[in-house]
């Protein structure tokens, strides 16, 4: 059986941890692709999330400072 909607097979996915790094690729940049399942990927987006929840925190201290 075939698609009936057309388009192309999806070939590679890009967890969303990883999605900031990719939005800053410049034109020409490798791009490298690796293997990982869900936990890794969970995983990955928990880290990114506590680096910004510590980052907006040290932020949020440095401008109650200033007033």
């Amino acid at each position: 059986d075939r698609q009936t909607t057309g388009g192309y097979a999806k070939i590679a996915t890009v967890i969303e941890a990883d999605l900031p790094h990719l939005a800053q690729a410049r034109p020409g940049d490798t791009v490298k692709f690796t293997l990982t399942d869900s936990k890794a990927a969970a995983a990955a987006l928990g880290e990114m999330r506590a680096v910004l929840a510590r980052t907006a925190a040290a932020l949020d201290a440095k401008s109650k400072q200033r007033r």
